[in-house]
């Protein structure tokens, strides 16, 4: 009994062998095929294309915009009043086809509310819409004005500007060296304003002499604060210097008098004169 046991399992094992042997044989055959089918492929895809292989497809091109929009700043412009207003909106739309709302609040130099400045918000269904909007409303601005930004302050000059003395040059530096270098470590804007500043922002008569600063956190405004202050106090000797090379001002005298008296009334004033001189 234990030797057919034995017998019967050692059959089993070898047609277990035999069943694996056949089923891996089985396999490589197929992957051979499967390999010489895809050869056949591509021999006669490199037949087709014998500068390289098939192209492909390009990507479709984006969907084309439906709508375009564009901000523009008004916070500082000088007829933001009238910007606002919802009749001047409505005929921007009637003039243009274009749509304008009104977004964030006026924002003075100082405040570093989170807040965004005043702006308008424009909307069209075509860019030359768009661009007729945005054209008209620069018109209406009144004239260029300082960017609005979270932001600002302002470094107060001190002192005016004085007669052929090249302000623009000493606080900007040559060819805007000095305020680059400061716009660039802060990423804040600056512009001078103010009684005495070049054009075009000299127009705020109002103001005294200074240097605007914008910038997206009240931390890098404070730290291109700092650097405008030391600048300033090198400009301000400056000007101290060139006012000692100027020469004294011309002394000024009373105008001439434009009435004369006649010669009888000459004749009397000289009599009571006269008369007052004995009377002593």
């Amino acid at each position: 009994g234990l030797s057919l046991s034995l017998v019967l399992g050692a059959w089993e094992d070898t047609s277990s062998l035999l069943w694996v042997t056949k089923s891996m044989s089985n396999a490589r055959a197929a992957m051979a095929a499967a390999a010489a089918i895809a050869a056949q492929i591509n021999a006669t895809i490199a037949a087709a294309h014998p500068l390289g292989p098939a192209p492909t497809s390009a990507a479709p091109p984006p969907p084309a915009p439906t709508h375009f929009q564009a901000t523009v700043d008004i916070n500082f412009a000088r007829n933001r009043a009238n910007l606002v207003k919802g009749a001047t909106q409505t005929q921007l739309h009637k003039d243009t086809g274009a749509s304008v709302v009104t977004k964030g609040r006026f924002k003075a130099v100082g405040d570093c509310s989170p807040d965004d400045p005043l702006h308008l918000v424009v909307t069209a269904d075509s860019q030359a819409k768009l661009d007729a909007a945005i054209a008209q409303i620069h018109i209406m601005m009144g004239g260029e004005h300082i960017k609005a930004f979270r932001a600002s302050a302002k470094c107060i000059m001190g002192m005016d500007s004085p007669p052929y003395f090249d302000l623009e040059t000493e606080l900007k530096g040559p060819n805007n060296a000095f305020f680059e270098h400061i716009m660039a470590e802060t990423a804040c804007y600056l512009a001078i304003r103010g009684r005495g500043a070049p054009p075009p922002f000299n127009v705020e008569m109002n103001e005294p002499l200074q240097v605007y600063i914008g910038g997206p956190t009240e931390l890098a405004v404070q730290s291109a604060q700092a650097l405008v202050d030391n600048l300033l106090v090198t400009v301000r000797s400056k000007i101290t210097a060139y006012v000692a090379t100027l020469p004294p001002p011309m002394p000024t005298f009373a105008p001439a008098p434009t009435h004369y008296l006649s010669a009888a009334q000459q004749q009397q004033h000289d009599h009571i004169q006269a008369m007052a001189m004995q009377a002593i």
